[in-house]
């Protein structure tokens, strides 16, 4: 029997489009490169790590030209409330780097 780890709740689309996230009410900001995205949340890779449970503002730096996604925004948030659900650190980078994983808070 195959157990599938798999917990998405909606497709998700590659984009690179560069972000900048900040902890809710906070000031400074930090630039991360989105990985993918998706109807409930995005994945986002960043130099900075965060811990499951906290609330971040993304704000999208670069709005993607048309094709630069793998879908025509279904799911893609300018600006959005997320909630970190998932950070690890990637192994094949020179830095530490850390890929996360965010679901939205608010509706789309």
């Amino acid at each position: 029997m195959v157990v599938s780890t798999e917990q998405r709740t909606s497709e998700r689309f590659g984009c690179a489009a560069t972000l900048g996230f900040s902890h809710f009410n906070k000031a400074q900001a930090h630039d991360a490169q989105m990985m993918n995205y998706g109807n409930a949340g995005m994945c986002f890779k960043s130099k900075v790590a965060l811990q499951p449970g906290v609330i971040v503002c993304i704000r999208l730096k670069n709005i993607p030209r048309p094709g630069a996604c793998d879908n025509s925004g279904c799911g893609l948030r300018s600006l959005t409330l997320a909630k970190t659900i998932w950070c690890h650190e990637m192994p094949d980078e020179t830095a530490p780097v850390y890929a996360i994983g965010v679901k939205y808070l608010c509706p789309g």
